[in-house]
């Protein structure tokens, strides 16, 4: 009885055996891509913290070193930028309300509306938001290629998901 129970024993560590050794690769080499370092990471910036960075990225524009910006992050997706320079009845008083989207994995800061009057072209001030955001994601990544998922606006906030 005994010499039986060990041929069983043998036969089922056997059978044990060749399952794990055709079921792991030993060369431990794989035909599936690395995804080791891939995953989800968001940068999330309050109203506040998004208006510290665009008034420290206008800072070389005429009258800048007296300008006030704010920013409000609606809910239906649009980011609205305040500028005002100088105080009183010569004070400038400048909006501009764009649209964040995903364009070939990336940031575009659409621009919806805007009234700078003389103070710069949309288009320029778009540009000085949109490169300190990329710049965050870009160092979020840690150098890692990755595409920008979604973006949200939701309780007055600015988050964007990238997956790397």
């Amino acid at each position: 009885m005994r010499s039986l129970f060990l041929v069983a024993l043998g036969i089922a560590a056997g059978i044990v055996g060749t399952i794990l050794w055709t079921t792991l690769d030993p060369t431990l080499d794989s035909n599936e891509p690395e995804t080791a370092l891939g995953g989800n990471a968001r940068v999330s910036l309050s109203e506040d913290a998004l208006a510290r960075i665009i008034e420290q990225n206008l800072a070389d524009l005429p009258a800048a070193e007296a300008m006030r910006v704010s920013t409000e992050i609606r809910e239906d997706g649009i980011v609205a930028v305040s500028l005002a320079a100088g105080t009183g009845a010569l004070a400038v008083r400048a909006t501009l309300e764009t649209d964040p989207d995903v364009v070939d994995g990336r940031l575009k800061l659409n621009v919806v509306s805007s009234s700078l009057g003389k103070l710069a072209l949309p288009e320029e001030i778009v540009e000085r938001i949109e490169r300190p955001l990329q710049a965050r994601l870009d160092d979020l990544s840690g150098g890692l290629e990755y595409q920008l998922r979604s973006i949200s606006t939701a309780e007055h906030r600015l988050t964007l998901e990238i997956e790397i």
